[in-house]
């Protein structure tokens, strides 16, 4: 897929939109690499499921995340987010620490919890869910 196909198919989100502030480069590499698993994406994505009460990650039990005993993990795992033991820790101190905060628990629990939102500016699909 070309760099041209890829913009022109993919739903602009804010997460990767605010890049554009810095440069068009800036934007193209956050689109390109959105997937990227970055720890702080992955404690943040873990914290985020935790808090709202969705599926919890799954712990890899392995010292490192390459290799067929990984590979195959990933394959008994397919619709679950991965990560080590110390990204989860972090996560649920992160979950806990919400859920204690008497203002953050009210607003986490009242409302529909991701619902994926689709529109359309200038015929250029955008998608956006908010957490609550």
């Amino acid at each position: 897929m070309t760099d041209r196909t890829l913009y022109a198919v993919q739903p602009i989100h804010f997460s990767t939109l605010k890049f554009m502030a810095k440069s068009p480069a800036h934007y193209q590499q956050a689109v390109r690499f959105d997937s990227d698993r970055k720890r702080s994406f992955s404690v943040g994505g873990a914290a985020h499921r935790i808090a709202l009460g969705q599926d919890a990650p799954i712990v890899y039990p392995g010292k490192v995340r390459r290799g067929k005993e990984w590979e195959a993990f990933q394959l008994d795992n397919p619709d679950r987010q991965i990560v080590s033991r110390s990204e989860y820790d972090v996560a649920f101190r992160i979950a806990d620490a919400l859920d204690k905060h008497p203002d953050a628990r009210d607003l986490l629990h009242v409302g529909t919890i991701e619902h994926t939102l689709n529109w359309t500016i200038n015929d250029r699909v955008c998608q956006g869910t908010p957490d609550v």
